[in-house]
């Protein structure tokens, strides 16, 4: 189950996710209409806390999802629907070891 909250300028983002028990931290900007914002996304596994600053960038109509992503060269992919002004937006990100970035 992925669960999306949007409330003024902040994004929650709640997904569950599988890392062997690892917890990684990724620290990347917010971008919207010029304005920095931030968004913090938590990944569960097995109790343990991934926290996640995502990058996010909108323009116009497509919000488009850029996320470098380093983990046990494993491709992992996330699909999930993204709630914005009341219109539905959904997104594919690979995520690639190897430093590739979408």
């Amino acid at each position: 189950m992925v669960r999306y909250w949007y409330s003024g300028r902040i994004l929650e983002v709640l997904v569950p996710f599988w890392s062997h028990g690892r917890v990684l931290r990724v620290l990347v900007p917010y971008w919207y209409c010029g304005r920095v914002l931030e968004v913090m996304v938590r990944y569960w596994y097995s109790g343990r806390i991934l926290e996640v600053l995502v990058p996010f960038w909108y323009h116009g109509r497509v919000l488009r999802v850029l996320v470098p992503y380093w983990y046990c060269g494993r491709v992992l992919e996330v699909l999930g629907p993204f709630w914005y002004c009341g219109r539905v937006l959904r997104a594919l990100v690979p995520y690639w070891y190897c430093g590739r970035v979408l």
